[in-house]
């Protein structure tokens, strides 16, 4: 029996690592960009893919380099931010980061919902970096929650199944201990909430 309970926790475990890989924060918003690119028939083509391009630059390839070159100065033990505070100043630059890759989307007049999924990312960072000062949230389920947001918005009622990898990926963290139940669901309502008025106010 202890066996067989020891075979399935691994088994879980396995998964929840291959959906967080999967599922990460900086593969999210590539997928998200992507998606709405696709989306998008008015634009012009070499237009459509500068803002790709500049928006996969500035939410993902320009925080991965950071990360590792704070793992190579041994500022940060693992690329992962097990540590609370080992994510601060990782989340200050994907502020950083991000506020750019909206001003240069919205130079290049890019589709107006990539540029408010930037801008939400963004704002949607800043809070959960004030809340990292005294306590851990899931940035993992903060990222797909606001992504699948903006592409409801883009996509209409065609998403509302993809919601259900929300509690999947929480389910991912819990089993491999890098959050508790509270840190997930308070991830996902800053990434629902704080998207959805946004992107409704503002785009």
């Amino acid at each position: 029996m202890t066996e067989s309970v020891q075979l399935t926790e691994s088994v879980q475990l396995k998964a929840a690592q291959v959906v967080s890989k999967m599922l990460h924060p900086l593969v999210m918003p590539g997928i998200a960009f992507l998606l709405l690119g696709v989306g998008n028939r008015s634009m012009n083509v070499l237009k459509l893919g500068g803002s790709l391009l500049v928006a996969l630059l500035f939410s993902s390839v320009t925080i991965v380099v950071y990360l590792q070159y704070l793992k190579q100065r041994g500022a940060i033990e693992s690329t992962a931010l097990l540590k609370r505070e080992q994510r601060i100043s990782p989340l200050t630059f994907s502020v950083m980061s991000y506020a750019m890759g909206y001003l240069l989307l919205t130079a290049l007049q890019a589709p107006e919902l990539m540029r408010g999924l930037m801008f939400c990312y963004a704002t949607n960072s800043i809070a959960v970096l004030m809340i990292t000062r005294s306590w851990k949230v899931s940035i993992h389920t903060t990222a797909i929650a606001g992504a699948l947001v903006v592409l409801t918005y883009a996509y209409g009622l065609l998403m509302l199944p993809f919601y259900g990898l929300i509690p999947v990926v929480a389910g991912s963290r819990i089993i491999m201990k890098r959050h508790n139940l509270l840190g997930v669901l308070s991830g996902g309502a800053i990434g629902l909430v704080m998207t959805a008025v946004q992107i409704y106010l503002f785009f």
